[in-house]
């Protein structure tokens, strides 16, 4: 607190020279007078009171500029993060202790903000990523049931549910990988696996969709193995293919 017990040293310095100067003034103006009489006159009355008051108001204003106003600028603010509101900013241009304490609170803030960005995404995602499993289990699963397969189709349907369930086992996990990546945290990439099996898998995943509008797929895919985050980039390719399905007109080329 060195530097508000410094302002507020200065002020009293400030008050003190101006509650003696203007009485000096006046008995300057007045040296006609006797000294006695003119410390029991009512000019050095007056003029004390004067210079009292004005000292006081300007160390009132002063101390108002310099610190409460400041304070009930951060007060108020602190009310309406209380109140869930956290897109508060407190502006504030100064050097001194409050100055550091309202730079702390705009980050905080600030980060309070993003945790609750990163929890509604983090509900948002899952609601998303839950959907398209589902929706392939029950779609192959309905498929089984209505229409005669091979023994070799049947086992490769039930491969492609057994491989989707063991998936959402996984989806809590993926969720919380992608709410690091969203706030910036390190997500380690340990996993040496194919991409092209990684994508071949992903067209697998989502025949129906794209069996359903007519599309025309067109691979040319290297043998290549890479070292990555494999679940988070099942995901990404998930979300690739299904926006490619989405905006692909029925009858459509997907390369």
């Amino acid at each position: 607190m060195k530097r508000i017990t410094l302002k507020i040293i200065l002020l009293l310095i400030l008050v003190f020279m101006i509650s003696t100067i203007i009485p000096r003034f006046i008995i300057r103006l007045t040296g006609e007078f006797p000294q006695r009489d003119l410390i029991v006159s009512d000019v050095f009355f007056i003029g004390v009171v004067v210079s009292v008051g004005l000292a006081l108001s300007l160390f009132s204003f002063l101390m108002n500029h310099l610190i409460v106003k400041r304070i009930k600028a951060l007060h108020a603010a602190t009310e309406k993060v209380t109140q869930g509101h956290f897109d508060v900013h407190v502006q504030d241009h100064g050097s001194d202790e409050i100055s550091r304490l309202t730079a702390h609170f705009n980050v905080m803030t600030k980060e309070l903000k993003s945790n609750e960005y990163l929890n509604k995404s983090f509900v948002r995602n899952v609601s998303h990523e839950f959907k398209s499993p589902i929706a392939a289990i029950k779609g192959y699963a309905d498929l089984l049931a209505q229409e005669d397969f091979t023994k070799e189709e049947v086992i490769d349907y039930a491969t492609i549910i057994s491989d989707t369930a063991k998936r959402l086992g996984t989806l809590s996990y993926n969720m919380l990988q992608i709410s690091k990546l969203d706030s910036g945290d390190i997500v380690q990439s340990d996993t040496t696996f194919n991409l092209a099996e990684q994508i071949r898998k992903t067209i697998q995943f989502m025949q129906l969709q794209w069996e359903g509008k007519h599309h025309e797929l067109v691979l040319a895919l290297d043998e290549i193995r890479i070292e990555s985050n494999q679940e988070l980039l099942d995901q990404a390719l998930k979300n690739l293919f299904e926006n490619a399905v989405k905006f692909t007109p029925e009858y459509g080329k997907i390369e």
